[in-house]
């Protein structure tokens, strides 16, 4: 199973029906067959509009107050997302079947996040409220479920917060000890006050993450690509690899140079020490003493218990305020990414073996 980053809509989600079911259940344990039934119908359409099952079936759930419908739609309606209702006794939109229930859902959720149509089902034959395009609405459009704030009736951060609450819930109940075989985290993305990260850095990691977890999409591995501080409830988050992806800045401009890594001690160094190697040989960069700083040292992380992994590395590809470092880590994205990629399978494959 891949979880998605801090509160990304869109997506593959790998999970199945069961995940999906169970975690309905622990809330909610009637209409057993209807639940199997819509949880089939979310796995589907959610791989056919690439928007995570799992977040769309969590906002299912705290629309539809576990299918118990206890505002203004009613069970007949198959409205799963509270179209068109907008309270004071208004119901809403109505749906023949659950299957156009949940497409209608999707279609909708896609009008808000995508600029273009991505198949057939993006129009108001299927979505009624799938309007013409509407500048105040999609020039404000992302992939986070923050960015419906205001728009999705009058959801804010509570509202998004309620809803990944409920997705990390399938991510768990999957296994009721789950253990990831890599995290990658972006280094300081989220945040916006505090240690945010030397300019430049969130955009990086971002971008790398990113790159990294389409990758391993296309594998079998399970993988969870997060922000700064977004973990999974309850913790310490459990997982083979924990790998965190950060860049240097310093006061002394182009006079810091070189890459870093970070792992707490004691721990077994040979997954940084497999990074560092590939990663230098690739950039032939030099590469400072292990741990130089304090803070990879005792990196938060794993000083306050946030992971528990077998093998831990904390990279700094180098220092952004260094014109030539900054500027060669930029244009060498891609190949960045597939080194870590490469050593990562590697790494995964020959401890798999041991």
């Amino acid at each position: 199973m891949i979880y998605t980053t801090i509160d990304s809509i869109t997506g593959v989600f790998l999970g199945v029906t069961d995940d999906l079911v169970l975690q309905f259940m622990k809330h909610y344990d009637k209409e057993y067959l209807k639940v199997v039934r819509l949880a089939e119908l979310y796995i589907k359409y959610g791989r056919l509009f690439n928007v995570m099952a799992d977040i769309a079936w969590a906002q299912m759930e705290h629309e539809t107050g576990f299918l118990t419908y206890k505002g203004d739609v009613k069970p007949e309606q198959n409205n799963f997302a509270g179209l068109g209702a907008t309270g004071h006794g208004n119901p809403g939109n109505s749906f023949a079947t659950e299957e156009l229930g949940v497409i209608a859902h999707y279609a909708h959720l896609a009008w808000y996040i995508y600029p273009n149509h991505v198949n057939k089902y993006c129009s108001s034959k299927y979505d009624p409220r799938h309007f013409v395009w509407d500048k105040k609405i999609h020039r404000f459009a992302g992939n986070r479920l923050i960015d419906l704030a205001g728009k999705w009736a009058v959801p804010g951060i509570r509202y998004a917060q309620a809803i990944l609450r409920l997705a990390q819930e399938i991510v768990l109940t999957s296994e009721d000890n789950i253990k990831f075989d890599l995290i990658i985290q972006m280094g300081h993305v989220g945040r916006i006050k505090g240690a945010t990260g030397t300019n430049g850095e969130q955009a990086f990691t971002k971008a790398l993450g990113q790159i990294l977890f389409e990758k391993f999409t296309k594998t079998l591995y399970k993988i969870r690509l997060m922000g700064a501080d977004n973990w999974l409830y309850p913790e310490p988050n459990k997982t083979i690899l924990f790998f965190s992806l950060h860049v240097d800045g310093s006061p002394w401009g182009s006079k810091a140079r070189d890459f870093s890594v970070g792992y707490p001690v004691p721990s077994d160094p040979s997954f940084a020490q497999t990074i560092a190697n590939e990663y230098k040989r690739l950039t032939n960069f030099g590469r400072r003493k292990d741990n130089y700083t304090s803070g990879l040292r005792q990196y938060y992380a794993w000083r306050k218990k946030h992971i528990s992994a077998d093998f831990y590395c904390l990279l700094e590809h180098g220092f952004f305020t260094n014109p030539i470092e900054k500027t060669w880590i930029l244009n060498h994205l891609n190949e960045i990414a597939e080194c870590h990629y490469n050593s990562i399978i590697n790494f995964l494959k020959n401890i798999s073996n041991l």
